[in-house]
């Protein structure tokens, strides 16, 4: 599986709930909302794979704790 780049997740993101999506992955309101409004252009890899998961149906528990 490939993963997403920050735009993908970007737009992705944009009709979620950012507390769910940081729920299921382990990532704070914070960041979700900083690469779902374009302010984070450069994530790292480790977030972009728990979301990529995440969206993907592979993300059961916590993405971020692999």
């Amino acid at each position: 599986m490939n993963v997403m780049d920050v735009e993908e997740v970007s737009e992705a993101l944009k009709d979620r709930k950012l507390n769910v999506v940081a729920e299921a992955t382990g990532l704070t309101p914070n960041t979700l909302s900083e690469i779902k409004n374009g302010r984070a252009t450069n994530p790292t890899i480790k977030t972009l794979k728990a979301l990529s998961d995440y969206f993907n149906g592979t993300c059961y528990g916590k993405c971020n704790n692999e």
